[in-house]
């Protein structure tokens, strides 16, 4: 994926999570004076405004918390529930083979949109380009259909290295009582993952 595909990806995802009358002034800032970047987000946009099934699953419906501890997705079992962001929920999930812990992140909803998908597996491509020991590594993907649902439909899953008991880099200094030396050498391996998630054209715009 170019770069220039990571960052129409980004602005779209983050505009769909902007108030609908900040959304114009966000996007002129995002997309500067690049008209035909502007003009694809747009597009973008609006074939998902005009979707419910787009809008839904990404936005709108939080996403569903019906997969219980034991409960099985694929190859998967999961183990708890880590989170949920813009595209979908976390779980942590333990793996069939090879048999391991992973962190299992899933856009739910009913028949998402081509658009959707579309979205999802631009980050999967995204995160697969990244190999850096300060990056979380992406494991595997594919889209489960769920026969259990009243109308079947496909849950777009990816399965990357889990991270137990992450904190933020604040609470991580305090916690470990890090000095200034210690401090600056933290910061200075998290700039070099952002580094090289932008040689892969890769800009992570919330970062914790």
């Amino acid at each position: 994926m170019t770069g220039r595909t990571t960052r129409l990806l980004a602005i779209v995802e983050e505009a769909l999570e902007t108030p609908a009358c900040e959304r114009k002034r966000f996007l002129d800032e995002a997309c500067g004076n690049d008209t035909d970047l502007r003009r694809d987000a747009q597009r973008m946009l609006e074939a998902g405004l005009s979707d419910d099934a787009f809008l839904q699953p990404l936005v709108r419906r939080q996403p569903d918390e019906d997969l219980a501890v034991g409960s099985r997705l694929g190859p998967f079992t999961i183990v708890g529930r880590l989170g949920a962001g813009g595209m979908g929920a976390v779980f942590e999930a333990e793996q069939e083979s090879p048999r391991r812990h992973v962190a299992l992140k899933i856009v739910r909803g009913a028949l998402l949109s081509p658009s959707a998908l579309q979205l999802f597996q631009y980050e999967i491509e995204a995160l697969g380009a990244l190999n850096h020991p300060g990056i979380a590594q992406i494991y595997q993907a594919g889209i489960h259909v769920d026969e259990s649902a009243a109308i079947p439909h496909e849950l777009p899953w990816f399965a990357m290295e889990v991270v137990h008991d992450a904190r933020n880099v604040l609470q991580h200094a305090q916690e470990r009582q890090l000095d200034r030396r210690a401090r600056i050498e933290m910061m200075l391996g998290i700039c070099d993952a952002v580094s090289h998630g932008h040689e892969k054209g890769i800009i992570h715009r919330d970062l914790k």
